[in-house]
């Protein structure tokens, strides 16, 4: 037994595990020196003492304990993992591997154990599990291909992102399947050249989910190399960018109408000073965004007879996130003139802060121009209005003057006996100059027309009365026109 303890010995101080060799009682008998390098303790640190007792430290778990003192009270070979505190206090992980020699009888001689530092292989374990669970658990799909491209691993991100399962994916050709109508084949094909080159490469590509709705993706795809230099592994990186590209499509769309509207646009910070101005801002104001960059644009376009307290209302509104229209006169670069409208809009983040501001800016220098005119224009309407009616007004006055004076004295005579001829004639001559009394007073009533004060009013008519006296008045014209008629006979047939 002395000889093979002493070949055993031999051959365990050869081997770069840690050897602990064991009476039957489990006390230390010998030790190798991989074990003092392995554990810090050499063998008369250990030696006549029970193992367990020497390497104090933190089992893997209470299983590991459990199955420990099961083999060692039934006296049997058992493997496992501990964490142990080295000697000098450094945690160092082993792997121990127990194996229980027996005598001829039987009966359990020796323990002979096996000790591997595995630190360093537990650690690259935990890592391996920390990566594990941050792919995942990763926002982002992650995808592993063989080296022939068949999907080996997929997380659940990729599995929201595609539609498809692993179990659905498992050993097939990933690419293929997400290629629509309107996928780019260009890039398509190029990033399966890269793969045939092992290079990596990341697109931007529009793919089809399994439900065959389009989506936007960025893909990130990087080989793996062996040791040969040969592709062992595809990692790619997979992130849905659809909304993305969405806000691009209408930023680059915005982009478009603010370069090509007549109109000025101009985008101010939170701080409301100018960020960006568009051409046509330039051509109204005569400005560039060199010149208004980071100031207040209020500051810059104002001159001496701009209204500064619009300017002051505007920036309190802003402060108030509220939008405002105001119409302003303001100076170009040149000093010229300029009447613009300024019409602002209030853009709110997700925190309910000011963003941005945007403000439009519009020429109405020819409207302000023409509601001038047309204001002048309506002035000069009422005041000559109100000249034709101080003329018309005064010019009735005046004739109703010499025209009552008519009538009055028309009264005087037929109240004095005239003869027959003569009262018909004088008949005549008070009922036209009533007429054109009455004409008179309606002239006088065009005012009230105006104003809308006309009143109706009702009056008893004696019709045949009415008729007779126009007759009556006619006829001196009737009579005077067949005089002239009857001299103008004589004159052409004197016989």
């Amino acid at each position: 037994m002395a000889n093979e303890l002493a070949l055993l010995s031999l051959v365990a101080s050869r081997v770069t595990s840690g050897v602990v060799i064991s009476n039957a009682a489990d006390e230390v008998i010998w030790t190798n020196e991989a074990f003092e390098q392995i554990t810090g303790y050499n063998q008369a640190d250990v030696e006549n003492r029970r193992l367990r007792d020497v390497l104090k430290g933190v089992p893997l778990d209470a299983e590991a304990v459990k199955r420990l003192d099961e083999a060692i009270r039934n006296q049997v070979s058992y493997e496992v993992d501990l964490l142990i505190d080295k000697k000098g206090g450094e945690p160092v992980w082993i792997s121990v591997f127990n194996s229980v020699i027996r005598d001829s009888a039987g009966q359990t001689d020796k323990f002979i154990r096996v000790i591997i530092d595995i630190t360093q292989r537990k650690k690259i374990e935990q890592e391996l599990e920390i990566l594990s669970f941050a792919a995942r658990k990763s926002p982002s799909g992650i995808l592993i291909r063989s080296n022939t491209g068949e999907v080996i691993w997929m997380n659940e991100a990729l599995e929201n992102i595609t539609g498809y399962t692993f179990d659905e994916m498992r050993g097939k050709m990933f690419g293929t399947m997400l290629v629509g109508e309107d996928t780019d084949l260009n890039v398509f094909k190029a990033a399966v050249k890269a793969v045939e080159e092992k290079r990596g490469y990341e697109v931007e590509i529009k793919v089809y989910k399994k439900d065959k709705t389009p989506i936007w993706i960025f893909l990130s795809n990087s080989p793996l190399f062996n040791e040969t230099g040969s592709v062992e592994r595809q990692i790619a990186v997979m992130v849905d960018i659809t909304e993305r590209k969405k806000t691009e499509e209408q930023v680059n769309m915005l982009s478009l109408v603010a370069s090509s509207t007549a109109s000025g646009v101009v985008i101010n910070n939170s701080d409301g000073k100018v960020e960006w101005v568009n051409k046509a801002f330039e051509q109204i104001t005569g400005y560039t965004l060199l010149d208004v960059k980071d100031n207040h644009l209020g500051d810059v376009l104002k001159g001496e007879l701009t209204d500064v307290s619009i300017i002051q209302k505007a920036r309190e509104l802003s402060r108030n996130k509220q939008s405002f229209e105001v119409d302003l006169l303001v100076y170009r670069k040149d000093r010229q003139p300029l009447w613009i409208s300024v019409i602002n809009s209030v853009i709110i983040n997700s925190k309910g802060e000011v963003d941005k501001y945007i403000e439009v800016i519009i020429d109405i220098t020819a409207k302000k121009k023409a509601e001038i005119e047309l204001i002048n224009a309506r002035e000069e309407a009422v005041q000559l209005s109100r000249a034709k009616d101080m003329f018309i007004s005064v010019m009735s006055h005046e004739i109703r003057t010499p025209l009552n004076a008519v009538i009055g004295m028309s009264h005087l005579l037929l109240e004095d006996d005239p003869l027959d001829g003569q009262k018909e004639n004088l008949n005549i001559l008070k009922f036209s100059a009533e007429n054109l009394m009455t004409l008179i007073n309606d002239v006088l009533d065009f005012a009230k027309i105006e104003t809308g004060n006309v009143e109706l009013e009702k009056e008893r008519v004696d019709l045949t009365e009415l008729v007779q006296s126009i007759t009556s008045s006619m006829q001196y014209k009737a009579a005077e026109k067949i005089y002239i008629l009857a001299k103008a006979l004589m004159r052409l047939y004197p016989k």
